[in-house]
């Protein structure tokens, strides 16, 4: 697996850069500026950065069940708006 713009810490140099990262059975084999082998898989730490920005499941489904709720409390408000000025003009039996 390649880990494209890794943040890399490094105890034993005391150094921090960002870097690609080469990472092979759980180990990091290579650093640096690497290039993928063929059908090797490949992660971008920006795309990883944008995704983990994104609120969980649960936050997704309420922003969701809110939305909802509101446009069915306005549709009720505005259905018993027609009905009270039904009623108001004798229309309702």
């Amino acid at each position: 697996m390649l880990i494209k713009n890794g943040y890399l810490i490094n105890p034993a140099t005391n150094t921090e850069e960002n870097t690609d990262i080469r990472v092979e059975n759980g180990i990091i084999t290579e650093m640096g500026t690497l290039t993928a082998a063929p059908e090797e898989e490949v992660l971008d730490i920006t795309g990883i950065q944008k995704l983990a920005t994104l609120p969980n499941r649960e936050g997704l489904l309420s922003m969701l069940l809110s939305a909802l709720t509101g446009n069915l409390s306005g549709l009720a408000r505005a259905l018993d708006a027609v009905k009270t000025k039904m009623e108001g003009e004798g229309e309702v039996a």
